[in-house]
């Protein structure tokens, strides 16, 4: 399971595509939910925003594997990256000119966008010679530079939300550049199926048992995306409702950002030497723990600065380790490689949880508190620790690493 095995063109071309996705995807959170706040003059509208996102999101998801069975991987990521070219004018007009279902529709696109970019993760995975979850993870990983750039861009061209519509006309240009290295894939979907180490007797015996866990990475990864979207969807409007300057919720974003992706180098380093539900466990006991801690300080501080912070680099470490171990156990499942219809299944649980995340934080901040989300956040940890913990004896048997 070494590193030099994936360093090579597949991992690279899937890389760099991820990178410019996560690019679109970080600079649309730095402005998105104050574009639909403003837009709407409510919280409630400003997470709407973002969960159209969310639904485009399944959209590509859901479709993603079928379209590239049927027209292959070029023209799928070129139709991708269409989308995103569009989905940036589109929202910088519609900014400009206060049309708000013209907005919603520019971030259906590049949420589509986005959605179909999520498989690039799997897809490296499928197509190298050597499995190993370094094929994912150098992948995932790439998202370190989308965390830097986006919000830095947002910061330098849209510090005012006046200048918002400048931001979106970005996300137009890393459409294109999309557009560009979609070229190098390759027109065909050629995949390298099941892990050799395998026998086919045994995965045809344990049908039943992969295709559960199969759906144990997709909840992991549905839980893991509630709980970071409702801190991230909701620090950027408790900032502005405390006043705080757009460059200090840019620096919340981007800091945010490089949390999710920084510490995913480190998973199959513990993968290495820990099994892949041993890391997701003890992950997930510390991140309810430091939510549990974080809601005392907001208790006795109020939601300062310093606090946001770490409520937004929590939330970005737990989706971090419980994307990337979920991404793994979908990746080398040989159920999803088999039957890529329940592959697109689980995908969508991912944006659903963006979703749900999205409208569960401007639902709670118009009648609750920000406390109140910290504690929700903690709680929707319970479901894969509790998850985790029944199905261990069966991640440790069937996943190979």
């Amino acid at each position: 399971m070494s590193i030099i095995n994936s360093l090579n063109m597949n991992t690279l071309r899937f890389a760099i595509l991820y990178a410019i996705s996560f690019s679109v995807a970080s600079l649309d959170l730095s402005i998105t939910v104050r574009s639909g706040q403003l837009l709407t003059h409510s919280n409630l509208g400003g997470t709407v925003s973002y969960a159209m996102i969310g639904i485009g999101m399944i959209v590509g998801s859901r479709c993603g594997m079928s379209l590239i069975n049927l027209i292959g991987l070029r023209k799928t990521y070129a139709v991708s990256a269409l989308l995103c070219i569009i989905s940036g004018l589109t929202s910088s007009f519609s900014v400009q000119h206060n049309l708000f279902y013209i907005f919603s529709f520019s971030l259906l696109l590049v949420g589509i966008f986005m959605g179909l970019s999520n498989y690039h993760r799997l897809l490296v995975q499928d197509m190298a010679k050597i499995k190993s979850p370094w094929n994912t993870n150098l992948v995932l990983v790439s998202g370190i530079i989308g965390a830097i750039v986006g919000p830095w861009i947002a910061k330098q061209i849209a510090p005012s939300p006046e200048l918002f519509y400048k931001a979106y006309i970005a996300v137009a240009i890393f459409g294109v550049l999309a557009l560009t290295l979609s070229l190098t894939l390759p027109t065909r979907y050629s995949i390298n199926r099941v892990n050799p180490n395998l026998a086919i007797s045994k995965i045809e015996k344990n049908f039943g048992v992969y295709k559960s866990l199969l759906y144990l990475g997709g909840l992991i990864g549905f839980c893991s995306y509630v709980t970071m979207t409702l801190v991230m969807t909701s620090v950027p409007l408790e900032a502005t409702a405390r006043k705080m300057t757009a460059s200090n919720i840019s620096n919340l974003v981007q800091w945010h950002m490089v949390a999710m992706y920084l510490p995913i180098i480190l998973v199959p380093v513990l993968m290495s030497k820990f099994h892949l539900a041993s890391v997701l466990k003890a992950s997930l006991i510390i991140s309810i723990i430091a939510f549990l801690i974080s809601a005392y300080m907001i208790w006795n501080q109020d939601a300062n600065y310093n606090i946001l912070l770490v409520a937004m680099l929590i939330a970005g470490i737990v989706w971090a380790f419980g994307y990337s171990v979920a991404s793994n156990i979908i990746a080398v499942n040989p159920y999803g490689i088999m039957y890529p219809k329940f592959r697109g299944i689980v995908e969508v649980f991912p944006p659903l949880g963006l979703i749900t995340g999205s409208l569960l934080a401007g639902l709670i901040l118009n009648y609750k508190n920000f406390n109140f989300i910290i504690i929700l956040a903690s709680l929707f940890l319970l479901i894969p620790l509790l998850m985790t913990l029944k199905e261990s004896n069966k991640l440790t048997t069937y996943i190979e690493q």
